[in-house]
């Protein structure tokens, strides 16, 4: 039995476990915060990075930004950040002219981990292009 269902949200098809995670991980990183209604913490500062030099500075700033937007926390009864995943590590992949930034994430997936079960399933990463 998958401890995660939801549906692709392109193809409209199912996707269980590892895929819902990635693309929850995916939706939670490049929507902007503060632009959902009711989920005002939803999503991240990384789109509000986009044009930014790739200096230091800018990519310590995305790391921060990335660590915290996948933070699981409970602000005012509402569960924010992803608790199914461990963030180890965040690489730049690619920073192209034109403003676009692709990001790898890669850290522990814990399939229960949104029923507090911190039993790891291995090492995994997804790429989000903002």
């Amino acid at each position: 039995m998958a401890d995660s269902v939801g549906f692709d949200r392109t193809t409209g098809t199912l996707i269980v476990d590892w895929e819902h995670v990635a693309q929850c991980i995916v939706l939670i990183l490049t929507t902007p915060r503060l632009t959902r209604v009711m989920r005002r913490l939803f999503g991240s500062d990384l789109p509000g990075m986009i044009d930014a030099p790739m200096n230091d500075q800018n990519r310590l700033r995305l790391f921060r930004a990335v660590a915290e937007a996948l933070r699981p926390r409970l602000v005012e009864g509402r569960q924010y950040g992803e608790p199914r995943f461990v963030l180890d590590s965040v690489q730049v992949v690619e920073a192209e002219a034109s403003g676009r930034i692709t990001v790898r994430v890669s850290g522990k997936y814990l399939p229960r981990g949104h029923l507090g079960d911190a039993t790891q399933a291995g090492q995994r990463s997804v790429e989000a292009t903002i």
